[in-house]
Protein backbone atom coordinates (compact mmCIF):
# COMPACT_ATOMS: atom_id res chain seq x y z
CA UNK A 1 0.00 0.00 0.00
CA UNK A 2 1.37 3.41 -0.95
CA UNK A 3 1.14 6.29 1.44
CA UNK A 4 0.60 9.84 0.31
CA UNK A 5 3.09 12.47 1.28
CA UNK A 6 1.42 15.45 2.85
CA UNK A 7 3.06 18.83 2.48
CA UNK A 8 3.06 20.65 5.75
CA UNK A 9 2.56 24.36 5.22
CA UNK A 10 2.05 27.05 7.75
CA UNK A 11 -1.56 27.22 8.74
CA UNK A 12 -3.61 30.38 8.58
CA UNK A 13 -3.78 30.37 12.35
CA UNK A 14 0.00 30.53 12.62
CA UNK A 15 0.07 33.42 10.12
CA UNK A 16 -2.60 35.33 12.04
CA UNK A 17 -0.76 34.83 15.32
CA UNK A 18 2.48 36.15 13.83
CA UNK A 19 0.65 39.23 12.48
CA UNK A 20 -0.94 39.80 15.88
CA UNK A 21 2.44 39.50 17.61
CA UNK A 22 4.04 41.92 15.15
CA UNK A 23 1.33 44.55 15.67
CA UNK A 24 1.50 44.05 19.42
CA UNK A 25 5.25 44.69 19.39
CA UNK A 26 4.77 47.85 17.29
CA UNK A 27 2.11 49.22 19.65
CA UNK A 28 3.91 48.63 22.94
CA UNK A 29 4.65 51.83 24.77
CA UNK A 30 2.37 54.00 22.63
CA UNK A 31 -0.18 56.35 24.08
CA UNK A 32 -3.79 56.01 22.92
CA UNK A 33 -3.34 59.07 20.70
CA UNK A 34 -0.27 57.51 19.08
CA UNK A 35 -2.17 54.27 18.50
CA UNK A 36 -4.94 56.19 16.70
CA UNK A 37 -2.37 57.90 14.45
CA UNK A 38 -0.63 54.57 13.81
CA UNK A 39 -3.90 52.96 12.74
CA UNK A 40 -4.78 55.91 10.48
CA UNK A 41 -1.44 55.59 8.67
CA UNK A 42 -1.62 51.80 8.31
CA UNK A 43 -2.49 50.45 4.88
CA UNK A 44 -5.89 48.77 4.91
CA UNK A 45 -7.10 45.79 2.98
CA UNK A 46 -10.22 47.61 1.78
CA UNK A 47 -10.52 51.35 1.17
CA UNK A 48 -12.66 53.27 3.62
CA UNK A 49 -14.82 54.66 0.81
CA UNK A 50 -16.19 51.18 0.12
CA UNK A 51 -17.74 51.03 3.60
CA UNK A 52 -19.32 54.47 3.60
Amino acid sequence: MKTKEIKKEKSILVDLRSIRDKISNELTGMTPEQVVEYLKKKKTLHPKSVWQ
